[in-house]
């Protein structure tokens, strides 16, 4: 496939053009049933266009039933007699993931990922996904035009939305897409992340149990001066997580001080901008303990940390929630708890087919108990320590 065989016409965005090419190719046998479809990447590369523009152009492709793409193996032409139309009734019934695809896929995404598939085709239905890494804009537009797509229901992880957003007479974000489907009666559930003031179905992690049991699990260590550390305070699961962080002091009889609590970038002070790190050494009295809100950030402020002389486990006890964004990281040095992200895509495909069945039934909210690193239930976590769990655990 060379950039020259791709016919540009007047006024036709690049990404139509690509994705006209490679309908041709498939129509046409050149590419046939079930072989392998160059990556974004690859096709960008050949073609001397965006990424954005080939992504487009294969989702398109994707939600028109001509390619199957999946996670981890590749994109492949659908089987004519397998494909799933537009609109169309000659096929299974579909059901659609959209979620964020970072720079680094955590072992968390790869789980829930891996439990809708699985589900979904135990349950009769044709797994699709959409990615949430183009342009605002286009990533809204496509989330409007959904229910004309043919796909049944939609398990969306919010991305664009902030609560910080949603008074704002500017935003026509994803909070008002999905208010309206609601309105429309087609099935969308959230996951991990909720969505403030919409009212839907909702599967996700219970963070505010989870890290309310870390930080109790931390406290029964004996620490007393423990600081918290954000990725940001910008959306409901760092709310959540920074609330049981709160909730486990305050059980405990000891102080929450918003002195002690940090964001990743830190923050910006007369004399100029102080780290996270910096600001957590500066700290008086000295803590002997940090809760982070995730491996990433801890992972980001550990070095400065170093540098200043509190390394853990000899001096900071660190405890985190592990996503597994660093498959070769060893976190045996902190006190660790992990989502069950195959149950979270489990549940996401659950609930959109209760929404399916009964549209009309009132919205569910599934909150999913956090696991020790290992498996095991968390409560077993605070019970090791010496702490009674609290209850959902």
């Amino acid at each position: 496939m060379k950039g020259r065989d791709v016919e540009l016409k007047p006024h036709m965005p690049i990404y139509a053009a690509i994705k006209e090419h490679l309908k041709r190719q498939i129509d046409t046998g050149e590419l046939a049933d079930g072989a392998r479809v160059p990556s974004e990447q690859q096709l960008a590369t050949e073609l001397g266009v965006s990424r954005g523009q080939t992504r487009q152009a294969l989702r398109d492709l994707e939600m028109e039933g001509y390619l199957i793409r999946t996670p981890g193996r590749g994109t492949f032409v659908a089987p004519r007699s397998k494909r799933v139309r537009t609109r169309g009734d000659d096929g299974p019934p579909s059901l659609m993931m959209a979620y964020q695809e970072g720079p680094i896929q955590s072992r968390y995404t790869r789980e829930v990922i891996q439990g809708f598939i699985d589900t979904a085709h135990a349950t009769g239905y044709q797994p699709t996904f959409y990615y949430l890494s183009h342009n605002k804009r286009a990533e809204l537009d496509f989330l409007r035009r959904i229910p004309s797509t043919g796909v049944q229901g939609l398990a969306l992880w919010p991305y664009y939305f902030k609560p910080a957003e949603a008074d704002s007479p500017l935003i026509s974000g994803e909070a008002e897409i999905v208010r309206a489907l609601r309105e429309q009666g087609y099935p969308c559930v959230l996951f991990d992340r909720a969505v403030q003031g919409v009212d839907t179905d909702f599967v996700g992690t219970d963070n505010r149990e989870a890290f309310r049991n870390l930080t109790a699990a931390v406290i029964a260590e004996g620490h007393t001066e423990i600081a918290y550390l954000a990725r940001d305070f910008t959306d409901s699961v760092m709310a959540d997580r920074l609330a049981g962080y709160r909730d486990a002091l305050e059980a405990a009889g000891l102080s929450y001080r918003e002195t002690r609590v940090f964001g990743a970038g830190g923050y910006d002070s007369e004399e100029g901008p102080v780290s996270a790190a910096d600001a957590l050494l500066r700290l008086r009295p000295r803590i002997t303990a940090l809760v982070a809100s995730d491996d990433l950030t801890l992972t980001a402020v550990l070095p400065g940390l170093g540098k200043g002389g509190l390394v853990p486990p000899d001096t900071l006890r660190a405890a985190t929630m592990n996503d597994g964004h660093y498959p070769h990281l060893d976190p045996r040095p902190w006190l660790t708890i992990v989502q069950d992200g195959r149950r979270v895509g489990e549940e996401a495909v659950r609930l959109l087919i209760d929404r399916i069945g009964a549209p009309g039934k009132a919205c569910r909210s599934v909150l999913i108990p956090a696991l020790r690193e290992g498996g095991s239930p968390l409560g077993a976590l605070a019970e090791a320590h010496g702490v009674e769990p609290t209850s959902g655990a």
